[in-house]
């Protein structure tokens, strides 16, 4: 089956009800969705019931997803996106028992998650490679019947991050390589066998950022480079063990947006750079302890998309540039004080799509290209009041995969397949870099850091072609802005790129001066509405130092490091350490001057003043002075002093 409508009649009806709205009715009416086929994919249990499709995961060239038969459970499914070829892979708890298998992450060409079969091992940690006999369970974390319910399974530094109760130390980090050797806890968070509850995964600047539970702070952000040490709180955000509860953690602008819950605020968006201090309110969008319960963020053409209720309109679709005053109402879907209540941002072919309540249609799949005009009603699946919910939005082999319900079928598993623009051109080193990206990030490499003159650091940039026609790229990559000196770009790997492929180029920080630099590259391309497509760059550059010196010293000589000790006349090299990079290195031409010892043996009668200005009258062996020596270094004389007395006589005669 297939539905193909530019605009659904049911908005239109929607549209004329809103005569009252004015300017937001030319608005409405103006506004098409793209024209794209919906699609119903498989009747996988047959009638009103529905299979319920869930927790989509891409494999290789299949979808996998959770679905019920009716005869099977909730069992392991997959399809290649038609009917005839939407199969069961196992039924790993057989009969009408379920296995439910969780949500699914692809790692080292295995689909990971959590399944529970009739061994009395209970919910565990199953492998996938997508065949029956490739199916099995991966490890039992939590010995025996119990279950050690692993979720949240995120990949991060080439390694599976995941939660999960062994039985004594409650739900906790864990971490695998993908062999059970290698499959172990990271951190005991909150020792005991509550656990630290941990849950919400992101990952930024190399590190896992989540919630986590602990008696003291309650539940608040924590962040773990994947070892024990390195697992360490954030922020206390709402101070105390009630806890903020940070949640639908993003990674947008070089922050991580989330929400938080505080007495002060209510629940409102905050961001962090991962540090204590750069943890901080971003905008209190209903003044007070109310809050706004932002939610479902996503990233579209530099703004980030997200739903929220600021108290007028309900609970309706916003956007932020990444400041507070750029925080705008994008669309009041649902008109007045009722809620649309967008959820399940998805982005999808250059727009985001959600499933919102518009009112008449029910609640049905939405898209919005991050304008008022441009948010409209895609298609009404179950036609009239009656309502498709569709959910679980997953991108696979360019068409939008997700659960619905038409009058005719219970939730099955239906898609969305829309022509991407002619060309569509996105650029990428580890995560995509937004057109008109001006802040650099250390994250896609757009922050080339701190080098020193004579030294040079190149990075790979990748452009894709998203779209269904050649990506024709003129010339090489532009460099321009006060720094664009320091940098060289290099030619494209190829020119044309045709539909789903890519090329690659190089630019190098190479800087001449010392000080912070900046440019902005830009890729002249035949993308129409990113053309050229630009971003910023920025790198610092030191110098290393050097200097020669001239040095006389008595005796032993520490050299300015501290590394060194010299006993004798030479020249010497010594280097100190910057905290830069740019290390000074001195050339010492050092004179060694010895100190000198001597003995003034001395003999007189009844008295002897001494080069010291003492006067003595006996004997002495052990009186000492100092002098400087024609070196100029001290000398010290040791006095060998004999004292004869005078006699005295009378002669008698």
């Amino acid at each position: 089956m297939k539905i193909r409508i530019p605009m659904p009649p049911t908005q239109f009806i929607q549209n004329i009800r809103n005569l009252s709205l004015g300017a937001l009715l030319f608005v409405t009416i103006s506004a098409q969705a793209q024209v794209c086929d919906t699609n119903f994919v498989a009747d996988i249990r047959v009638g009103t019931s529905g299979s319920a499709p869930a927790n989509f995961a891409v494999l290789g060239s299949e979808l996998f997803f959770m679905a019920n038969n009716g005869t099977t459970g909730n069992e392991l499914f997959k399809t290649d996106g038609t009917g005839a070829g939407t199969v069961l892979v196992k039924d790993i708890n057989p009969g009408l028992a379920s296995g439910f298998p969780g949500v699914m992450v692809e790692y080292g060409g295995n689909l990971y998650f959590a399944a529970s079969s009739n061994d009395g091992l209970g919910t565990e940690l199953w492998r996938s490679d997508g065949t029956t006999s490739g199916t099995l369970l991966f490890m039992d974390i939590r010995t025996g019947a119990g279950s050690s319910s692993p979720s949240d399974l995120i990949v991060m530094g080439g390694l599976l991050y995941f939660t999960a109760d062994n039985g004594s130390n409650g739900t906790e980090l864990w971490v695998s390589d993908g062999t059970i050797t290698n499959t172990m806890m990271v951190v005991d968070l909150n020792p005991g066998s509550s656990g630290s509850l941990i849950t919400r995964k992101t990952v930024y600047n190399g590190q896992l950022y989540f919630y986590a539970t602990t008696p003291t702070t309650g539940a608040e952000l924590y962040t773990s480079n994947g070892t024990a040490v390195g697992t360490v709180l954030v922020k206390d955000i709402e101070p105390g063990p009630t806890g903020s509860s940070p949640n639908d953690l993003y990674v947008y602008n070089n922050l991580i947006f989330f929400n938080a819950n505080t007495s002060l605020y209510g629940q409102e968006i905050w961001t962090s750079d991962g540090t204590l201090g750069g943890t901080t309110l971003f905008v209190d969008f209903v003044p007070g302890s109310t809050g706004s319960n932002p939610n479902d963020f996503v990233e579209l053409n530099g703004d980030l998309i997200f739903s929220a209720n600021e108290g007028t309109v309900g609970f309706e679709l916003y956007k932020t540039d990444g400041t507070p005053g750029g925080t705008v109402l994008v669309s009041d879907i649902r008109p007045g004080t009722s809620s649309s209540a967008p959820t399940e941002m998805t982005k999808y072919n250059g727009k985001v799509y959600f499933r919102a309540s518009g009112g008449p249609a029910g609640t049905e799949l939405y898209e919005t290209d991050g304008t008022g005009a441009g948010t409209v009603l895609v298609t009404d699946i179950a036609t009239g009041f009656a309502s498709s919910t569709p959910r679980y939005f997953t991108v696979y082999n360019n068409d939008l995969f997700f659960q619905a319900a038409d009058l005719n079928h219970g939730a099955e598993l239906w898609s969305l397949s829309c022509p991407p623009p002619a060309a569509e051109i996105t650029v990428h080193n580890n995560l995509e870099i937004a057109s008109g990206s001006t802040s650099p990030s250390a994250s896609d490499s757009t922050d080339f850091g701190a080098l020193c003159l004579g030294d040079s650091i190149q990075t790979t940039f990748t452009i894709r072609n998203e779209g269904t026609t050649n990506l024709i790229l003129t010339g090489t990559p532009l460099l321009s802005g006060s720094g664009s000196g320091q940098f060289a770009a290099y030619a494209y790997s190829n020119d044309t790129i045709p539909a789903g492929d890519s090329s690659v180029f190089n630019v190098t920080y190479i800087p001449a001066v010392t000080g912070s630099h900046s440019a902005v590259v830009s890729i002249v391309n035949s993308d129409t509405d990113e053309n050229p497509y630009t971003f910023a760059i920025q790198g610092i550059a030191g110098a290393h130092t050097s200097a020669t010196v001239a040095d006389t010293f008595c005796g032993p000589y520490t050299s300015p490091s501290g590394n060194y000790v010299w006993t004798s006349s030479n020249t010497y090299m010594d280097t100190i350490p910057a905290i830069n990079g740019c290390d000074s290195v001195i050339t010492i031409n050092l004179t060694i001057n010895n100190s000198t010892t001597g003995t003034d043996v001395q003999t007189a009668c009844d008295s002897y003043t001494w080069i010291d200005g003492n006067t003595y009258v006996a004997s002495n062996t052990v009186a000492t002075h100092t002098l400087t020596n024609a070196a100029g270094c001290d000398s010290m004389v040791t006095l060998n002093l004999t004292i004869n007395n005078s006699t005295t006589g009378t002669d008698v005669q």
